[in-house]
C-alpha cells in the first residue's frame, strides 16, 4: 500500500462500522484494510494522520460524538487523484464526437470491423481481415465509440463512479489491467454475437467492474464495496436491456452480448485478485 499513511490497528472483532460511515460521509481520502490478522485504518494525506489518531483514541475512549479536531485539518481535503479513470473518460468523450461529428471512413477505423471503399461502395470486412493486416488496435477502441448523448453520459457516469474505486482501492496498473481484460472480451462477444453489425460504448467495460468488484462483497477489502441497491440496479438492467425493452426506445440496439461478456471477465478478474491478495489469515486485503 504505498504512499499511504498507516493510521491506527484494531482488532478483527472490533466493530468499525461507526468510525468507516463517519470517515465516509465527511469525505476523508482513508482506506481500511484487513492485514496479519489486524483491521488496518490507512490514509493519503500526511496532514491528517495525527487528528485521524486523537479522533481514535476519542471514539474508543466512548465520546458521545466523533468530531473531527478541525483546527488539524486542511481547509479543503485532496480527493486522490484518478489519472487513469479521467482519461478513460476523455477518450470515450473523444469517441463520441468522433461519431457525432467525424467522416464515416475515419470512424471505422476505430470499429472491430475495418470499413473500405472500393468504387464508391462501402463495406464492412471481417474482424479477422483486419487482425491479418496487424490492426490489433481494433480489439480496444470500439469501446470510446458513443452513439447519442445519452450513451456518453450514462457509461461516462458509471466510470467515474466505478473507476475511481477500483483506481483508488487496487492502483492503476491494476485498473489497466481490468479495462484492457474486460473490454477485449466485451467486445468480442458483442462481434461473435453480431459480427455484421457496428457497435461501441463502454457499457461491457462498466459492466467488467461491477464483475469484478462482485466477489470481493464478504470478506473482501472494505473499499470494494457496492451498495445492494446498485447490484440490483445494475443486473436488473441487464436483464431489461436483454429483453429488447430498450431497444424499442433507442435507435439501435443494446450490445448485449458485450455487456453479459464484460460482467463475466469482470467476476474473473475479481476472483484472481481475492486470489492474490489473500493473506494467512484467509481474509482479503488491499494493495
Amino acid at each position: 500500500m504505498s504512499n499511504w499513511i498507516k493510521v491506527e490497528s484494531f482488532s478483527l472483532d472490533e466493530d468499525l462500522g461507526e468510525l468507516a460511515a463517519f470517515l465516509q460521509a465527511h469525505r476523508m481520502p482513508c482506506r481500511f484494510s484487513e492485514e496479519n490478522n489486524c483491521q488496518v485504518l490507512w490514509t493519503s494525506e500526511q496532514s491528517l494522520a495525527e487528528p485521524l489518531r486523537e479522533l481514535v483514541r476519542k471514539w474508543r475512549d466512548g465520546g458521545a460524538q466523533l468530531e473531527m479536531p478541525q483546527a488539524q485539518i486542511p481547509t479543503a481535503v485532496r480527493q486522490p487523484f484518478c489519472p487513469l479513470t479521467i482519461l478513460l473518460i476523455l477518450l470515450s468523450l473523444a469517441g463520441a464526437a468522433l461519431v457525432t461529428w467525424g467522416p464515416e471512413l475515419l470512424v471505422g477505423q476505430f470499429t472491430a470491423q475495418p470499413i473500405v471503399e472500393q468504387g464508391g461502395v462501402r463495406y464492412l470486412m471481417k474482424l479477422s481481415y483486419a487482425l491479418e493486416a496487424g490492426q490489433w488496435w481494433r480489439l480496444w477502441t470500439p469501446a470510446f465509440l458513443h452513439f447519442g448523448i445519452l450513451h456518453i453520459v450514462f457509461n461516462s457516469l458509471w466510470l467515474w463512479v466505478l473507476g475511481r474505486q477500483l483506481e483508488t482501492g487496487t492502483g492503476w496498473r491494476w485498473l489497466l489491467g481490468i479495462f484492457l481484460w474486460t473490454a477485449l472480451v466485451s467486445n468480442l462477444a458483442q462481434y461473435w454475437w453480431e459480427p455484421e453489425s457496428i457497435f461501441g460504448g463502454m457499457s461491457g467495460v462498466v459492466y467488467g467492474f461491477i464483475g469484478f468488484l462482485l466477489p470481493l462483497q464478504r470478506g473482501g477489502p472494505r473499499w470494494a464495496y457496492l451498495p445492494p441497491g446498485l447490484i440490483i440496479f445494475m443486473l436488473g438492467w441487464l436483464v431489461v436491456c436483454g429483453l429488447g425493452i430498450v431497444d424499442i426506445f433507442i435507435d439501435g440496439s443494446v450490445a448485449n452480448a458485450a455487456h453479459t461478456g464484460g460482467l463475466l471477465a469482470g467476476i474473473m478478474a475479481g476472483l484472481l485478485y481475492r486470489a492474490l491478495y489473500r493473506p494467512r489469515n484467509g481474509r482479503n486485503t488491499t494493495e
